[in-house]
């Protein structure tokens, strides 16, 4: 059993996220809750404030080069606060990159308020934790260039992601191509599934995230945190 009380500040894109974890940490002995931050310059402000707490808890949703930019930016302006990111399970390529970044322990949307204590205990004592069903993503048996090209998206799929980030209709972009509405079909669930998403929202979230598209100046980036 540990002694020490633990302030854990909540990092959240998603404010029913927070408030759920809110309440699950009311359960807890000896963690607290420290407050809970929009991220971004919220977030910024939280961690640098007087008193600065022991812990973060930090959600992203499926997480992409950008997350892990800013998971660097903020272990190394805050070094003293440990990370514990939680998100949906990204593609495996970037699984690997968060298990070597600076986070102390990585969970699962899909774990339970069990496997989130279980983090906290194992952060008390300065050991890493990630989640089972995260390192079996990593088991998987595949080869570099298998994976590159698992991942890379073709050409066809290319230009059937720029037009849907620009909201065009299944048959708009079937005319575009001189290609059947079935086929876009088909690419579209091939891109959802190498991106590891189930809908056109998380697509364009990924494309946005990892700047496979550019989306120029449209308003529904400016309140994106993701963007510079």
């Amino acid at each position: 059993m540990i002694s020490s009380s633990y302030q854990v500040l909540i990092g959240y894109t998603s404010r029913l996220f927070s408030n759920g974890l809110e309440a699950i940490l009311e359960r807890f002995d000896n963690f607290s809750l420290y407050g809970s931050a929009l991220v971004g310059e919220q977030l910024t402000s939280a961690l640098g404030a007087n008193g600065s707490p022991d812990f973060l808890i930090l959600e992203a949703d499926t997480p992409g080069e950008r997350d892990l930019s800013y998971i660097g930016f903020l272990a190394e302006r805050f070094p003293s606060v440990k990370i514990l990111l939680i998100s949906h399970l990204p593609h495996r390529h970037m699984t690997a990159k968060l298990l070597e970044s600076e986070i102390s322990a990585y969970l699962l949307k899909s774990c339970t308020w069990k496997d989130l204590l279980t983090a906290l205990l194992k952060m008390s004592e300065e050991k890493p934790y990630f989640c089972s069903d995260i390192t079996k993503t990593l088991l998987v048996s595949s080869n570099s260039h298998q994976e590159t090209e698992a991942y890379a998206l073709t050409e066809r799929e290319t230009e059937i992601l720029a037009l849907l980030v620009q909201s065009h209709t299944n048959k708009y972009i079937a005319d575009n191509l001189s290609i059947s509405e079935n086929t876009v079909k088909t690419h579209r669930r091939n891109i959802q599934k190498k991106f590891g998403v189930s809908n056109l929202l998380g697509m364009v979230r990924y494309a946005c995230r990892e700047n496979l598209v550019d989306f120029g100046c449209d308003e529904f980036c400016k309140s994106c945190h993701y963007v510079n």
